[in-house]
């Protein structure tokens, strides 16, 4: 190894190397950095599994920056919500796909209304981040209200939280 190096390395050197080379992940996932990162395939088909989802789904949605969000989303929110165990070194997702407010969060929000049908309790109440409408408006029916379901039961979650 020390073949064109002539140190001393010391062991937790190579361990540290070792740790960084392995992880590809951020320690926290968002919006902007969901773009960017590829989640992991055991995370992605546990999660889909956990929501009672089929991967396909994702082809529905046109915009990959969007759907890379629409998964992390996903994998966040089942794990958030309980619906499946953290596997090891999986990373914390903080992206909300709702809030409920006065008034729109970010321009590129929507109001609650522009969901269709499903399990939407805040449509009056609440705006929409704009990849996850389109993710569940291009879903097929059953596919709407399990995200709506999910969706809504995150926007308690995160209420509750800071009440």
């Amino acid at each position: 190894m020390n073949r064109f190096l002539d140190a001393e390395i010391a062991e937790a050197t190579y361990a540290e190397i070792d740790r960084a080379a392995v992880s590809t992940v951020e320690t926290v996932v968002t919006e902007q950095s969901a773009t960017r990162t590829q989640p992991p395939s055991d995370l992605v088909a546990a999660a889909f599994d956990a929501a009672g989802l089929d991967e396909s789904l994702v082809e529905n949605i046109d915009d990959g920056s969007w759907r890379l969000i629409f998964i992390w989303w996903l994998i966040g929110v089942t794990a958030q919500l309980d619906r499946r165990p953290h596997i090891d070194d999986e990373p914390d997702v903080s992206i909300a796909s709702a809030t409920r407010s006065a008034v729109d969060p970010d321009p590129d929000w929507v109001p609650g209304l522009r969901l269709h049908l499903g399990k939407w309790p805040y449509r009056s109440s609440s705006w929409i981040a704009p990849w996850f409408a389109e993710s569940v408006n291009c879903s097929p029916r059953r596919d709407r209200k399990i995200l709506q379901g999910l969706a809504a039961q995150q926007l308690a979650f995160e209420l509750a939280d800071q009440g």
